[in-house]
């Protein structure tokens, strides 16, 4: 799922990728990078680490 937000004051790292409610922020996203980081984060559970740049982890 995805969903339009307002400004999340982080434009020079755009466009931004937010996995939730897992707090991991994913920076300088292409088509390209969604695709690999919805094959290996979202469906293996791997994130990948050299395009995350900050982590904040969500209370349930």
């Amino acid at each position: 799922m995805r969903s339009k937000v307002d400004c999340l004051r982080i434009c020079k790292n755009g466009p931004i990728l937010l996995i939730w409610p897992e707090g991991i922020w994913y920076e300088k996203v292409s088509p390209e990078k969604v695709s690999e980081i919805f094959t290996s984060h979202v469906i293996n559970g791997n994130p990948i680490e050299k395009w995350i740049f900050k982590k904040t982890p969500f209370e349930k």
